[in-house]
């Protein structure tokens, strides 16, 4: 089964290009201009991994974590291009998994996707485990 991305970032060329980018690098990936559509989005799709800017319309990303991380299985990784009004112990301290400064590079960026990735199925791997002693 492929992994599943949201993209939410209220610029479009920005989702278009990472889209692009990280389908070519064999995810399945969505996007959204805001955290509410995410939220809506995510009511109906099985998403593993979001990556959020944090300032959009409305609810910022910070927020979408966290209501992420209480609602939903799902991994996240908050970027933003404001790196003195943000730190990444607040996006950790929101439940995201990883933080990234924009302009982003699509190869680092896709070096912490995957390590994500790789994060997540261990837990599954060490939850399966537990379960079965």
């Amino acid at each position: 089964m492929k992994v599943r991305v949201l993209i939410v970032d209220d610029d479009l060329g920005i989702r278009d290009s990472m889209q692009q980018f990280i389908e070519m690098a064999g995810y399945e990936a969505f996007t959204v201009e805001s955290a509410e559509d995410a939220i809506e989005f995510m009511r109906g799709n099985s998403i593993q991994i979001v990556i959020t800017d944090i300032i959009l319309p409305g609810l910022d990303g910070l927020d979408l974590t966290d209501l992420v991380k209480k609602e939903h299985d799902t991994d996240v990784i908050v970027m933003t291009g404001y790196s003195e009004n943000y730190s990444y112990e607040e996006a950790i301290n929101k439940g995201a998994s990883d933080f990234v400064f924009k302009p982003v590079r699509y190869e680092e960026l896709l070096l912490r996707l995957k390590r994500v990735v790789n994060e997540r199925q261990l837990t599954k791997e060490r939850i399966h485990m537990l379960k079965r002693l």
